[in-house]
């Protein structure tokens, strides 16, 4: 719509300008084709009006052309609203359409699964009928087979009956036959098994005998054998106290040379505090490792003053390390009783 505006303007300006172009070659050049001079204002009338006939003509063609195009317009906008209209009706009609249609496929298959049922209905009532119709039949069968059992029964019976008096006859017979073989074996049975008996008993008591005298003679060895075996414990026992009494007695020195070097190191090495005497003793732990590096020292019974046992335990440490000896009588704690005399 706006182009057709826009052309419409163009052809209006180039009709305007066409029309003043024609009318000023009119003015000014008519005289230099006219063989003969014309009264001027005529002509000069004569163009105005011309030209004022035209350009009102062309601004009715102006406005008769908005006018079309405001029509055009409105005809475009009803033509749009109408279409609008009809697409809401057809989208109206379709969604109707779309819900009978649904509405018909409920209904068909409501319809459907009501047969369905009825169906099933039907086909189970005659599944019922004829299970009563096979129950009934099954019942008066049984019935027949009943009767027939009953009457078999009772023949069974007669005959069991009449064969039963036949093996209690036997039976008894039977019974009586077996019980005389059986008190005969029995007599039989009784007579060897106390010859049996007899037998083993006497068998017995020299198992016995044997047993007992074995077992004395058993006992007699065992009481031997440990007698022999607590002399030897004893006399093994003797020899290892022995030995060990010579063993410990020998351990016992070499501890007591151990000891021995112990203090006498740490008497060398201890220094007489001034203003004391070296006339006392106190008892030291030392500790220490089996290389003879002394870990701890602590005085256990005091030198008679801190001055003295400071004096002992810097000894001690000045021996770092102890002399070692066997390691049989190696001790991690050492406890000795220090004497400076003993340097």
């Amino acid at each position: 719509m706006w182009g057709t505006r826009k052309d419409v303007g163009v052809a209006l300006v180039a009709a305007v300008l066409g029309h003043m172009g024609l009318a000023t070659l009119l003015f000014v050049g008519l005289p230099w084709f006219q063989s003969e001079p014309q009264p001027e204002p005529v002509v000069q009338a004569m163009i105005v009006t011309d030209v004022e006939g035209r350009l009102g003509r062309i601004e009715r063609e102006r406005k008769d052309a908005s006018a079309a195009q405001r029509a055009e317009q409105v005809r475009q906008e009803r033509e749009r609203d109408a279409q609008e209209r009809q697409r809401q009706a057809e989208q109206v009609a379709a969604q109707r359409e779309a819900e009978r249609a649904e509405a018909q496929a409920i209904a068909r298959r409501e319809a459907e699964e009501q047969a369905r049922q009825q169906a099933q209905e039907a086909a189970q009532r005659a599944e019922e009928e004829q299970a009563q119709r096979e129950a009934e039949a099954e019942a008066r069968r049984q019935a027949e087979a009943a009767a027939k059992a009953e009457a078999d029964r009772k023949a069974r019976e007669e005959e069991a009956k009449r064969k039963a008096e036949e093996e209690r006859k036997r039976q008894e017979e039977e019974e009586r036959r077996k019980a005389e073989e059986a008190r005969k074996r029995k007599e039989e049975e009784e007579r060897r098994k106390a010859e049996e008996e007899r037998k083993r008993q006497e068998e017995e008591a020299r198992r016995k005998a044997e047993e007992e005298r074995q077992r004395k003679e058993a006992a007699r060895r065992k009481r031997e054998a440990q007698e022999q075996a607590r002399r030897e414990a004893a006399l093994a026992e003797a020899m290892a106290a022995e030995e060990n009494a010579r063993e410990q007695s020998a351990l016992a020195t070499v501890r007591q040379d151990y000891v021995f070097k112990i203090k006498h190191k740490v008497a060398q090495n201890w220094l007489q505090p001034p203003g004391v005497n070296d006339d006392f003793e106190c008892r030291v732990k030392v500790r220490q490792l089996p290389d003879g590096s002394v870990i701890d020292v602590q005085i256990m019974d005091s030198c008679g003053n801190t001055v003295l046992d400071d004096s002992v335990i810097r000894a001690v440490n000045k021996s770092d390390p102890l002399p070692t000896g066997d390691s049989r009588v190696f001790e991690e704690t050492v406890i000795f009783t220090f004497k400076p005399q003993d340097g």
